[in-house]
């Protein structure tokens, strides 16, 4: 009898090329297991590092080291995923274009601004590089922006100009010094951020019934007359307007005010060190460091043009005893309380 033979039972395709799945699963899991030996878990994704440009006329100061702690509180490394390279033209108007050139020669994403005259040279340098201006007078009625709320282009940023802020002044500058009914107004007519702030001067002091004397200075020996001029008027005080210029020859006002014996209002505390009597307006710390959020949000992709600009959020009142003393003026114990600072 024959022997019978049976063909072998047909199995499922895929079992026929296991041997060569399971090499390829081996093959696979080496190359996975040489990535995971290759990458230690610790490793991170490298960040890029952001070059932040920061202008300013005049300086140095240390305004570019508000915008690093700005920086810094929105979780950015300084040296790791940021670097804020400053530049100060130390007054010399000349200085700024050179300086924006620069800074967007070394690769500037973004630079902060400190005043108009700053914006205007990174304008000229590099047309389409994102400005953050820091602080800013009349950013509309200078040509920066479009508007507040739709600025255009590629500038935006903060300004601490608003028309309220202007009648504080003025009555505050009446809780002090309860007799003053003539002022004159120490202002550089050419600063084309502040020019139609004249009107809201005079609208402002109006309010109170207090007159206002134009006190121009186009140069810096117009300090010297316009406290001349002042004191041959009887001026009861002089409201300082804030501008680049004026706040370098901080010293000289000084002089010239305790010369003549007449109180003198700035807008901004840091000016009131070393002489003054009052001062209300914008920490100008918190406007640097509240800068850095409108870096961040460009960084991430965000059109200047697209970013409204803000407003002051907290004001300061700062009063220097030690002026008052040698005016032989008694500060009302109310303004004292109200104080954020007092000077001795």
């Amino acid at each position: 009898m024959s022997a019978t033979h049976s063909s072998p039972p047909a199995f499922p395709w895929w079992l026929r090329y296991r041997s060569m799945f399971a090499a390829c699963g081996i093959l696979a899991a080496s190359v996975l297991l040489g990535c995971f030996v290759a990458i230690p878990p610790s490793a991170k994704v490298t960040q890029p590092l952001h070059v932040i440009g920061f202008l300013a006329s005049r300086g140095p100061q240390p305004w570019h080291t508000y915008l690093a702690d700005g920086m810094r509180a929105l979780d950015y490394v300084e040296g790791q995923t940021f670097v804020v390279v400053p530049r100060y033209a130390d007054g010399d108007a000349a200085r700024l274009q050179p300086h924006a050139e620069e800074l967007a020669r070394v690769g500037a994403k973004v630079i902060v601004t400190a005043d108009s005259a700053a914006v205007a040279a990174v304008q000229a340098a590099a047309p389409s590089l994102p400005i953050v201006m820091a602080v800013s007078g009349d950013a509309v009625g200078a040509g920066m922006v479009q508007s507040l709320a739709r600025p255009g282009g590629n500038v935006t940023g903060l300004t601490w100009v608003t028309p309220e802020l202007t009648t504080k002044r003025f009555e505050i500058l009446r809780e002090v010094l309860p007799s003053t009914s003539h002022v004159g107004a120490l202002r550089d007519p050419g600063n084309a951020s502040r020019a139609r702030e004249w009107d809201g001067l005079l609208q402002s002091a109006g309010v109170l019934d207090i007159q206002i004397s134009d006190l121009p200075v186009r140069g810096m020996d117009d300090i010297d007359r316009a406290f001349d001029a002042a004191s041959a008027t009887g001026l009861d005080a002089v409201y300082v307007v804030s501008d680049p210029r004026l706040a370098q020859q901080r010293a000289r006002i000084h002089r010239m005010a305790a010369l003549h014996k007449i109180p003198v209002m700035f807008e901004r505390g840091e000016l009131l060190d070393g002489g003054g009597l009052v001062s209300y307006g914008v920490p100008i710390g918190e406007m640097y460091r509240r800068s850095a959020t409108f870096v961040d949000r460009i960084l991430r992709g965000a059109s200047p043009g697209d970013l409204p600009i803000e407003g002051p959020t907290r004001y300061e009142l700062t009063i220097n005893l030690s002026t008052a003393n040698d005016f032989g003026l008694v500060v009302p114990p109310a303004i004292l309380l109200r104080a954020d600072r007092v000077l001795p």
